[in-house]
């Protein structure tokens, strides 16, 4: 297969697969809206957006330099180092984002002005992002083997 084809391939897997994510998004907007109160709606923008901002820092900005170092060499075991480094300086950082959504719960709920019943969408909103996280390093390992599939 040619590189343009390769390219062309997984190129088009990896579209695809935004724009489900995103046609998916676009489509439970009326959904959400039929089921939730304006109130719990904003709360869980609130926390999308929280998200959004969380996982740069969590993830420290190590993706460029997981490629650079994957790719200084063609040995698998060294590549592997490269892989479960990343996913256990994730695991790290998760647990403290795991530790915050728990036990600061309250206060992140103060600080973001969301109800305090809502408190617990806080917990289950950073348990998530964790599992987004400490799945990055495997995600990235597929990309830079060209595994789209």
């Amino acid at each position: 297969m040619s590189p343009l084809q390769l390219f062309t391939k997984n190129s088009s897997i990896y579209i695809l697969g935004t724009f489900l994510v995103r046609i998916t998004g676009f489509i439970s907007i009326p959904i959400f809206t039929s089921y939730l109160d304006p109130v719990s709606f904003g709360v869980i923008g609130i926390l999308a957006l929280i998200s959004l901002l969380l996982q740069p820092i969590f993830t420290f900005g190590i993706g460029v330099s997981a490629g650079i170092n994957f790719f200084q060499s063609d040995h698998p075991q060294n590549r592997n180092r490269v892989i479960w480094t990343c996913f256990y300086i994730f695991l790290m950082s998760g647990f403290i984002l795991i530790f915050s959504g728990i036990f600061l719960r309250d206060l992140i709920t103060m600080t973001l002005l969301i109800p305090e019943k809502y408190g617990y969408l806080v917990t289950i909103s950073f348990i998530t992002i964790f599992f987004n996280i400490i799945t990055q390093p495997f995600t990235m390992q597929c990309q830079f083997e060209n595994r789209a599939f």
